[in-house]
């Protein structure tokens, strides 16, 4: 079974300045936002300033694009690409978590995003990387993030296969 995400946009209607994100459950995750924003807590700064000075009337919820589970990053990293050559800057995804989607080439995944690929709760994965089941590698210019490569994911998966066949 599939699980589809939506790629969504908050957008600041005055300046077109985007928020780029994605989720499972998009209703749920844009009143996240909205409390956040409401309450000035947003892991935005420039969102929150934006939010603060022009209030919410300000501001649009967009679907950009549905996906199913297994191009759900690529996706979200393709809009934020797509809008840093349009426009020279992560506008509103400047937290360190967009930065490193950024940063990250195809080859690798941060856990986080390891653990929806395989469907794998966190202190699982936390587990399987102890044990050395996945190996990781550890990037110094974000901060020691765990990165795992999607070759060894893609290993890991077919092998669970396998096992779940039997």
């Amino acid at each position: 079974m599939d699980i589809y995400y939506a790629v969504y946009s908050i957008r600041h209607k005055p300046s077109g300045m985007q928020y780029i994100g994605r989720s499972s459950c998009v209703e749920f995750r844009w009143r996240q936002h909205k409390n956040l924003l409401r309450s000035g807590k947003h892991n935005s700064p420039l969102l929150q300033d934006y939010w603060n000075r022009d209030g919410e009337n300000a501001f649009e919820f967009l679907i950009l694009e549905m996906t199913n589970g297994r191009e759900n990053m690529d996706k979200e990293r393709y809009y934020l690409q797509k809008r840093y050559i349009e426009k020279g800057s992560h506008e509103f995804n400047t937290t360190p978590s967009q930065a490193k989607i950024m940063a990250l080439s195809d080859e690798y995944l941060p856990v986080k995003q390891a653990c929806a690929v395989l469907h794998v709760l966190p202190y699982k994965m936390a587990e399987l990387l102890k044990s050395g089941v996945i190996p990781y590698v550890l990037h110094p210019a974000l901060h020691n993030v765990k990165l795992i490569k999607r070759a060894d994911l893609e290993k890991y998966q077919q092998a669970r296969k396998a096992l779940n066949a039997t």
